[in-house]
């Protein structure tokens, strides 16, 4: 095998990496050097460059079926990777909802005067309806905003 060769294998396990921590970055939030638009578009430009010359180097120095299973293989680690973090991020969410809404139904009969301002707060976003729900809704529920609210951070970039 040559160096080459071997540098088109480590370009291309660089670049699972790089999906990988790309798709962390998407659902759970950039690292503060990539806040910067223009230098995530570096970021995915060299991402693309490396990727797919990789799997060029790849066909080339191994052949068609070796480099369409590693396209493949790229595929799945795009999939799994956004799905492990996605759901993850749900959960986290969904989780902090429902104990919102459960503070929210435990203060809904003490007086606005003897609430503290995030109690004030909780009790303005929370809904009537959302009082009288039972345990299940109220889980549903807020699984529902946070898939909604992950789904949007994930579609903004």
């Amino acid at each position: 095998m040559s160096i080459l060769a071997l540098f088109v294998i480590l370009a291309y396990v660089l670049t699972l990496l790089l999906r990988w921590s790309y798709n962390h970055s998407r659902v759970v939030g950039w690292p503060m050097f990539l806040l910067n638009r223009t230098r995530r578009t570096v970021y995915m430009a060299i991402s693309f460059v490396l990727t797919y010359g990789s799997l060029i180097g790849i066909w080339y120095f191994f052949g068609i079926w070796v480099a369409l299973a590693a396209f493949a293989t790229n595929l799945l680690v795009r999939m799994v990777s956004i799905r492990h973090y996605f759901t993850q991020a749900v959960r986290e969410y969904a989780e902090a909802e429902y104990q919102d809404m459960v503070k929210a139904r435990a203060n809904a009969n003490v007086p606005p005067d003897e609430l503290d301002i995030l109690d004030r707060l909780r009790r303005i976003a929370t809904s009537d309806d959302d009082l009288h729900m039972n345990e299940l809704a109220m889980r549903q529920k807020a699984y529902d905003r946070a898939r909604y609210a992950i789904k949007e951070r994930v579609m903004r970039g």
